[in-house]
């Protein structure tokens, strides 16, 4: 890691460069709205978190409170219905030129100290693609269940107990 690394909870204005970089990084499939990402940002603040390496907005992590243990539905709207028990790490992208650097460990350390934090004792997660699988199996989530989200295989990952 070079540089000075910074993260902090994204204001509502920098929502927009997380859903730019989702759009340059996720296939179709996996598509959601800007409209989502306000939504999840203004559902649970501090688990929005933007990653600046040199000032530069460089990846993201999206983590909120769940209430089930299935994942949480593609471009799906949030509301205090949904709050419950599990700690839920919804989305966390890195900018490809600043892959392989730690900083997607990082976020999402982070992710599970602010659940953490907050008392939760269940973490969840969807892998889709085994970089994001080791990456989480090196900080203690374990495989749980095959998934599709809309065609794109993922892997239903759960950290703590119920």
């Amino acid at each position: 890691m070079t540089g000075k690394i910074e993260i902090r909870a994204l204001n509502s204005e920098e929502v927009r460069n997380a859903s730019d970089l989702a759009d340059l990084v996720y296939p179709g499939e996996l598509y959601e709205s800007l409209e989502c990402f306000e939504n999840k940002r203004n559902f649970y603040p501090k688990g929005f978190l933007g990653l600046f390496v040199n000032g530069e907005f460089e990846g993201y992590v999206v983590c909120h409170p769940w209430n089930s243990d299935k994942e949480v539905p593609l471009n799906s709207m949030l509301n205090e219905k949904n709050r419950g028990n599990v700690f839920y790490v919804h989305d966390l992208v890195i900018n490809e030129s600043q892959r392989g650097m730690g900083y997607g460990k990082m976020l999402l350390e982070r992710a599970v100290k602010i659940g953490i934090d907050e008392g939760y004792q269940m973490f969840m997660l969807v892998a889709v693609n085994e970089l994001v699988k080791k990456m989480a199996e090196k900080i203690g989530f374990k495989a749980n269940e095959g998934i599709s989200y809309n065609g794109i295989k993922g892997l239903i990952m759960k950290y703590g107990k119920n």
